[in-house]
């Protein structure tokens, strides 16, 4: 029995020193665990200030963005009264070059009758002068 006494001491030892050893870790986990904790708390902090600072400048940019929209909006506007402006200005081109070839085929029509009508009165001149002449 003294040698079961004895084992049973020497159990009891070693369960008391590995409960001590339980205890150290436990309390060396607790403290890496509040250091972690502080070393996270830093970036978690910073990352608050950046993800509000991020969230800011979308925000700046979605106002751009819809300004940008309605300035092109007001563009595409602005290009298709041009565009029809541009359109009636052509047709009015069109409707003066016609005119244009218009009057200018009747110039060519009056200057050769022009022409003959000079010939006619040359010949009329002419037949006048010889008839005084008689």
């Amino acid at each position: 029995m003294t040698v079961l006494n004895h084992e049973n001491d020497k159990q009891r030892q070693q369960n008391s020193n590995l409960s001590q050893q339980l205890e150290i870790c436990q309390v060396q986990i607790q403290q890496q665990k509040i250091h972690f904790d502080q070393q996270l708390q830093k970036p978690l902090s910073t990352l608050s200030t950046t993800n509000d600072e991020l969230t800011g400048q979308i925000n700046n940019f979605k106002e751009e963005i819809n300004d940008l929209k309605q300035e092109n909006g007001q563009l595409k506007e602005e290009i298709n009264k041009l565009k029809q402006e541009n359109d009636c200005f052509e047709e009015e081109i069109n409707t003066v070059k016609q005119e244009y070839y218009d009057i200018k085929q009747e110039y060519r029509h009056l200057e050769q009758e022009n022409r003959s009508l000079r010939q006619e009165n040359d010949h009329f001149a002419e037949e006048n002068n010889r008839l005084k002449n008689i």
